[in-house]
């Protein structure tokens, strides 16, 4: 059973789109609000109320007294502390060089951007930690990595019995954990202003190794056990 309300800070170009869309295909639409932005057409009411400043203060924790709630949408996470605890968020990180470029490319595709992928690395710098601003990796309620989409599901299986399908939505290419080759120049200068993203996401690697390891000894007992 899912522990609602939750939120899914949608960090841009993670797969939070491909694990959105799987939530949408389990679950009742009902329970789902968006925050993407007064422009994106993916905000309600209650939300656009709070973000404008015109709605009720208590609109929506109104909301979630009433209803089983998935807060979803690419926003800092600070922006509904006063609404949510840390342990009902949830996340996707990724290999915030791969990150970096893809959103990049998302930009000159769909945005218009003319800069340069050195130009959109200082001004986007440190992207994942600062929209995760104010919460460890360890108060997040779940939490998955991009490179390693399958398994993140079966750890969410395992912590949640809900089992989602495989979906690579949103993206430039359908394999999920492939990777963009990048010149060592550009490389270095996205590296200079991804040093708060990159020791997230190695301390994430690391947890998460542990957290697969220790799903893979609990599979080893209960085949063990006798039935």
């Amino acid at each position: 059973m899912l522990p609602y309300p939750i939120v899914f800070l949608h960090i841009p170009k993670t797969a939070g789109t491909s694990f959105r869309t799987g939530l949408r295909q389990v679950l009742p639409e009902e329970v789902f609000i968006y925050d993407y932005g007064v422009n994106s057409g993916w905000m309600p009411k209650v939300i656009n109320g709070i973000v404008s400043g015109k709605g009720k203060s208590g609109s929506l924790r109104e909301l979630i007294a009433q209803q089983n709630i998935i807060l979803s949408g690419h926003f800092h996470a600070v922006k509904y502390f006063d609404y949510f605890s840390p342990n009902q968020f949830w996340t996707f990180i990724r290999d915030p060089i791969q990150r970096m470029i893809s959103e990049y490319k998302h930009f000159v595709r769909h945005n218009g951007y003319q800069g340069s992928i050195q130009q959109f690395a200082e001004t986007y710098q440190n992207r994942q930690m600062d929209l995760l601003s104010g919460i460890q990796l360890s108060d997040l309620g779940f939490w998955g990595i991009t490179e390693r989409y399958q398994e993140s599901l079966a750890l969410f299986y395992q912590q949640f019995g809900l089992q989602l399908p495989y979906i690579a939505t949103n993206n430039a290419r359908e394999d999920l954990t492939e990777n963009y080759s990048v010149d060592r120049d550009i490389l270095e200068v996205i590296e200079k202003y991804s040093q708060r993203d990159i020791e997230l996401y190695q301390a994430a690697l690391r947890e998460f190794d542990r957290r697969i390891d220790r799903m893979l000894e609990r599979r080893e007992m209960n085949q063990l056990t006798p039935r």
